[in-house]
């Protein structure tokens, strides 16, 4: 059985927070919420509901396994994205 740890995962959200480069105000913007609400889900006080959940998932591009239990999902389509993300890099490169 596997027990949720809202810290670990609040963790997770805000890395993918600053790896987007967003404020909490921004975020909170986007998904509808109050920063301080923000706030307490980064530091594990506060689980997101289902439908914040799916919003943070749609928001940083990441799986809702990923953020409860820090899964990455192995799939065609992401292995795909990341390979044109690194074509598109070499391309601004050149």
């Amino acid at each position: 059985m596997m027990i949720y740890d809202m810290e670990a995962s609040g963790k997770r959200l805000k890395a993918l927070r600053k790896q987007a480069e967003k404020t909490q105000e921004q975020v909170a913007e986007t998904v509808g919420l109050e920063p301080g609400t923000i706030s307490r889900i980064e530091r594990g006080i506060k689980g997101p509901s289902i439908e914040t959940l799916l919003l943070f998932s749609d928001v940083y591009r990441v799986s809702t396994d990923y953020i409860l239990k820090g899964n990455e999902i192995k799939s065609e389509s992401n292995a795909l994205l990341k390979d044109l993300e690194a074509v598109l890099q070499k391309y601004k490169s050149m």
